[in-house]
């Protein structure tokens, strides 16, 4: 079983995008002007990472070493990405402000899984580096999006 550098950058960027593309559902359907504004700043936030990614797969040969000859890894990374993290329209409940963001946690949670797979799989240390700077930031996510969550639960 192998997987390409490329289907493994296809996918963060799928993640990226589809998550850009939830947060600004979630803006467009919620009538709480701090989770619209919070969703509108992380929608341009996964704009960015994006972007990132991008200048990754339009590299020359492009740099990954991403889980070479580890058949266990190349399997789990698969399960993982056949889970497709932000599937479009499938996890979206935006029916009121506790299930958009219990929603959006769980959506942040399972691509931090899946970034923090592929930062254990290279060794290459420029790619290991935005990937932790990724990580760090979907992290982010989640406490912003907790926090406004038990704002939300509170009142």
């Amino acid at each position: 079983m192998h997987i390409a550098p490329t289907e493994i950058l296809e996918i963060a960027m799928t993640i990226e995008t589809n998550g850009a593309v939830f947060y600004r559902r979630a803006a467009d359907n919620t009538d709480d002007p701090e989770i619209r504004e919070l969703c509108l700043r992380l929608a341009e936030e996964e704009d960015d990472h994006m972007v990132r990614f991008n200048r990754i797969y339009g590299s020359e040969g492009i740099p990954l070493d991403l889980y070479e000859g580890n058949r266990e890894a190349h399997a789990y990374i698969r399960a993982l990405a056949s889970s497709e993290v932000y599937d479009g329209d499938a996890h979206l409940d935006l029916s009121a402000p506790d299930k958009l963001l219990s929603t959006a946690i769980t959506l942040e949670k399972e691509s931090l899984l899946y970034y923090q797979h592929l930062k254990a799989g290279t060794a290459q240390e420029e790619n290991r580096e935005l990937l932790e700077e990724i990580i760090a930031e979907e992290r982010n996510h989640i406490i912003e999006l907790t926090a406004q969550l038990d704002r939300i639960r509170k009142s």
